[in-house]
């Protein structure tokens, strides 16, 4: 498994939501545009989740509850790893080609 560096403010949000064991969801369904100046809690903690950031790594007295978010969590980030690449790889095969060879 492979660590990678994460922004101290990105560390203590995703903290704060598996203490808080609710997860945040977006009015514009999941469309934001994460950066910076956007606060949108729902899509900053499902970027979270594609960048790789495991909650069972966090470090919190565990309790049966919080085990059993985490293993929802866990199911919920396969759901938004599929939606992303859905989003990104289109299910035209001719679209597809056609975006290759417009880059080529």
């Amino acid at each position: 498994m492979g660590f990678c560096v994460v922004k101290a403010s990105c560390k203590q949000f995703f903290r704060r939501i598996i203490i808080k064991q609710k997860i945040p969801t977006c009015i514009m369904n999941y469309r934001c545009d994460i950066t910076q100046g956007d606060r949108c809690q729902g899509c900053r903690f499902n970027k979270c989740l594609l960048m790789g950031m495991d909650a069972s790594l966090i470090c919190v007295q565990n309790t049966e509850d919080l085990d059993k978010f985490i293993e929802n969590l866990k199911e919920y980030q396969l759901e938004v790893i599929a939606q992303y690449y859905e989003q990104i790889a289109p299910n035209n095969d001719n679209q597809l080609d056609y975006d290759c060879n417009k880059l080529c």
